[in-house]
């Protein structure tokens, strides 16, 4: 068999292979997005359940070395957007022992966390870093306002947590994600109350403006003469 028989048949089976995966992945791609966006929303509502509905916004400029925020979303308690149940943020520290720790965090209208869980990209060692995920270690977040702290032994105080065992690089990158969220959070919502304060004030404005020239178009009616219409006396 020729060298030239040998690599046009190289050809075609991975020219076939190619074609095929590129199929398989136009099918299976919609699908897995699907499910990822199903997980997505499923995450959403366990820490924050109070909220039936979500709305993403956008984090903005977030300045930290550490932490990036990925997404935040608003919960409210229907589609009306009108009952505020609090935000959803996730945020990823690169400070992980074996690399990046991806954390969701729930907080309530008053910024006070709601429930943290671990997500994707998690690799901490197990036994050690991978306790993170444990209610142990995650439920201490609950109730507690941001800028907390990560201390050695019994926590005290509304502003520490309890490191894990021996995985105190782990419990640092957990809590740093969850203190940027609440930070991150309250910038956001201070410039979307600012803003809807503004809409508010033009608004208003607005209105009375509107009134003010109602006003003077009916004093302007009042001083008009008013007609005077003759009665028709029979004659042409």
């Amino acid at each position: 068999m020729s060298k030239f028989t040998v690599a046009l048949r190289l050809f075609i089976i991975t020219s076939v292979t190619a074609v095929f995966l590129a199929f398989a992945y136009k099918v299976t791609a919609p699908i897995t997005e699907a499910n990822n966006q199903k997980t997505f929303q499923e995450s959403l509502r366990e820490v924050l359940p109070l909220a039936k509905e979500f709305k993403q916004i956008d984090p903005g400029s977030f300045e930290d070395e550490t932490v990036t925020i990925n997404s935040i979303n608003v919960g409210y308690a229907g589609a009306e957007a009108t009952d505020l149940k609090g935000y959803v943020v996730t945020a990823t520290s690169s400070e992980g022992y074996g690399g990046d720790v991806c954390v969701m965090v729930g907080v309530d209208p008053s910024y006070k966390v709601n429930k943290v869980i671990i997500s994707s990209p998690f690799s901490e060692t197990p036994g050690l870093g991978a306790n993170a995920k444990k209610p142990a270690f995650l439920d201490q977040f609950i109730g507690k306002g941001g800028n907390i702290e990560v201390v050695k032994g019994e926590a005290k105080g509304d502003k520490q947590i309890s490191a894990i065992s021996s995985a105190t690089i782990t419990s640092k990158a957990v809590t740093a994600c969850v203190n940027a969220s609440i930070e991150v959070i309250k910038a956001t919502s201070q410039k979307t109350a600012a803003a809807a304060e503004e809409i508010k004030l033009v608004a208003e404005e607005k209105v009375d403006q509107s009134n003010a020239e109602l006003d003077a178009a009916l004093e302007n009616r009042k001083d008009e003469p008013t007609p005077v219409i003759k009665e028709d006396d029979g004659n042409e």
